[in-house]
């Protein structure tokens, strides 16, 4: 496949997660408002609990389909090096100085104007 009808392919799958995301945000937020006009209830904890290990499942599910179509998409050599590229951003989630410097730039950034 040429990178031209790749690109193409990944930009109508960012477009479904587009549509898609909002959704799943809007459900986490609903949950949350039901519980604080519920009150600090038992029940309405679990209910939280429930709704948000929904969404939280069906991100996850949206998350590994769509990384799945984009891999689908590439030849084997594209697949591979994204997935490592992938991999390393994974790992640098894990590494408490990546992480601060990352939280640097943004508090900067907030600083100055530029948003987060």
């Amino acid at each position: 496949m040429e990178n031209e009808e790749i690109l193409e392919r990944l930009e109508e799958i960012e477009r479904g997660l587009r549509l898609m995301v909002p959704c799943l945000v809007a459900r986490s937020r609903e949950a949350r408002e039901r519980f604080v006009e519920e009150g600090l209830t038992v029940e309405a904890a679990g209910a939280l609990e429930e709704e948000m290990g929904m969404v939280f499942a069906d991100a996850n599910r949206l998350r590994a389909s769509a990384l799945a179509e984009m891999v689908r998409e590439m030849d084997a050599r594209q697949a591979a090096a994204y997935l490592v590229a992938l991999a390393q951003v994974a790992v640098g989630l894990g590494d408490p100085a990546s992480v601060r410097r990352f939280e640097r730039r943004r508090f900067a950034r907030a600083r100055s104007g530029g948003g987060s």
